[in-house]
């Protein structure tokens, strides 16, 4: 084996490092969103109509499910601010090794939240069903149901999928140029903010369904 060679087999074993802890970040609010979903799924198909289960049943059920988006999303968020740490380290550290590029996780960060982005609007059609509870005009759940049923299970998919691309993201072997990069810290804080954004949208929604119990 070359200079040359073990030169780059370090490189990418720092890259990994560097890498793992975004990814992680990222799989947590997939993971937290994609039970959500479950969660939602099983307490639908309890409540295949929402003017017999009523408002508070309806509302309780969402609100619970939504401890898992809200656990993941904040677990992110933590490990999250680590990456930046380590990014903004980097950035005054790296020599002759390796960062990946910024960009190279702003497209997993937003497929991140697919499955949050899914819930949200799902249950955005439920606060409507909600709101139009006393209408003689409302369908309750089961005129949603099938839409509610169709995006919810690409919420529950769509974790599995993006798993493994966060770990093909985290383990597969790149090269990137060599020195510190600012690209890594500008879109991890920018994912950061998101990600508390997305929080603060989904505590403030959870705190209204329990005010309707």
């Amino acid at each position: 084996m070359t200079e040359n060679d073990l030169q780059d087999i370090t490189k990418l074993r720092i890259s990994v490092v560097e890498r793992i802890v975004p990814m992680i970040a990222f799989a947590l609010a997939v993971i937290g969103g994609g039970i959500t979903a479950f969660l939602l799924q099983q307490a639908f198909s309890a409540l295949q109509n929402a003017e017999s289960a009523g408002v508070a049943a309806v509302a309780g059920g969402t609100a619970e499910a939504n401890v898992a988006v809200l656990t993941g999303l904040y677990l992110g968020i933590l490990v999250g601010f680590v990456a930046l740490g380590i990014a903004v380290l980097r950035m005054f550290t790296a020599k002759k090794r390796a960062s990946p590029p910024g960009l190279f996780y702003l497209l997993p960060g937003l497929i991140a939240l697919l499955p949050a982005a899914l819930v949200w609007y799902v249950e955005s059609l439920v606060i409507d069903v909600l709101r139009g509870a006393g209408s003689s005009e409302s369908g309750g759940m089961a005129g949603v149901a099938p839409h509610v049923g169709i995006l919810l299970n690409v919420a529950v998919l769509a974790v599995p999928i993006t798993v493994v691309i966060l770990a093909l993201l985290a383990f597969f072997p790149f090269t990137a140029r060599a020195g510190g990069k600012i690209g890594p810290t500008i879109v991890l804080l920018i994912m950061d903010i998101l990600f508390i954004a997305t929080a603060m949208a989904f505590q403030y929604r959870t705190i209204f369904l329990y005010q309707l119990i």
